[in-house]
């Protein structure tokens, strides 16, 4: 090779790196304003990266994706080796991109089944007993014991109450007179009492430890609270 042929061929070479080089330039300057992209387009950008050096992909989409780009040379000996520094320095700032954008969802999603709450399906979850568990006093315990035993039933208040297998309590047949004063649902097991306010047509009581438990409905009539409803023992096995 004359050294005419040898200059042109150094020349060539270098051209070749130039290029290459800003070929390289080129594909990431794509990554410099990434903030609005959605979850979807950052994680594909993300893989761009390491389809350039030829990673294979387990996802099958993303293989027959890579595959229509011309650039792309599938290597099985593909290592994270070959990621420059400023590539490994993109997929970290993706990847902290998409973390910020799944936080997001997830609160997003949450607030839409909050909204989709209806104040009939809150006043439901109020009648929660688990969730408002209440351990009342020995002399609270004894008063309900009496209220109990005397069973009082005012004749302009009716509701019926029954228990299903899976432990789950109903009411029926509720009409009320007697104002806008609240009514108790009770459950007591004979040493705890646990009440809640408000009265709906069936809930369940939470609770899987075994014993007999007796519920029904008080209102505070007259001054003192009284047995409004029928009183039903059921046993948890």
């Amino acid at each position: 090779m004359n050294k005419k042929n040898i200059v042109l061929w150094y020349l060539f070479a270098a051209s070749l790196f130039v290029l290459q080089g800003l070929y390289a330039e080129d594909w990431l300057a794509k990554y410099d304003n990434i903030g609005e992209k959605s979850i979807e387009e950052l994680r594909l950008l993300k893989n761009e990266i390491y389809a350039r050096h030829g990673k294979m992909f387990d996802n099958s989409d993303l293989n027959q994706y890579f595959s229509s780009q011309v650039w792309y040379k599938p290597d099985k000996n593909f290592s994270d080796s070959r990621l420059s520094g400023r590539e490994k320095d993109i997929i970290v700032n993706i990847v902290t991109l998409e973390d910020k954008q799944e936080q997001s969802q997830s609160a997003s999603r949450i607030r839409v089944l909050e909204d989709k709450v209806s104040e009939l399906e809150k006043q439901l979850y109020g009648l929660e007993i688990h969730q408002a568990e209440i351990e009342k006093p020995n002399r609270e315990k004894d008063d309900r014991r009496k209220r109990l035993k005397e069973n009082y039933k005012p004749t302009q208040t009716s509701v019926i109450i029954w228990v299903d297998k899976d432990n789950t309590i109903h009411m029926g047949d509720i009409k009320n007179d007697t104002g806008s004063n609240a009514m108790l649902v009770i459950i007591y097991n004979g040493n705890t009492v646990y009440e809640s306010g408000g009265v709906a047509k069936s809930f369940k009581y939470k609770n899987d430890k075994k014993g007999v438990y007796t519920v029904y409905l008080e209102q505070f009539i007259d001054g003192g609270y009284k047995v409004i409803s029928n009183v039903v023992s059921y046993k948890i096995k």
